[in-house]
């Protein structure tokens, strides 16, 4: 088995006790992603363990950074998408929807007595 590198930051606290010898292979999906409070990395959302991949590699595996660009380019927003919003936004704001009044209107105050309440 070819060995790989594990860095790991020196200003953390909790360091592990003991790394796999024989690393397995999962695949993960999550929520999107986001980036922890004082730290310069994405991290997944609510990662999920889909299926452990027993017949791979950790060489068939993204690399960090292939995983940070991958979060940066989830994280921005499309120039298509930013025109999309804008003709939505344009559509909506002329639509005009008929209003039956006789349905929506609160009764007058001289119109309710004692007894009806």
């Amino acid at each position: 088995m070819p060995e790989f590198d594990v860095l790991l930051e020196p200003t953390r606290r909790l360091q592990p006790v003991e790394l796999f010898k024989h690393p397995f292979i999962v695949e993960v999906v999550g929520a999107g992603f986001d980036k922890p409070a004082n730290v310069g990395y994405f991290a997944l959302r609510f990662p999920r363990v889909l299926k452990v991949h027993e017949d791979r590699s950790f060489r068939d595996t993204i690399s960090f950074e292939e995983l940070q660009e991958m979060a940066q380019r989830c994280l921005e927003i499309p120039d298509d998408g930013e025109q999309e919003e804008k003709s939505w936004l344009r559509r909506l704001r002329g639509y005009e929807h008929p209003v039956d009044r006789s349905r929506t209107s609160s009764p007058s105050d001289d119109a309710v007595s004692v007894a009806d309440i």
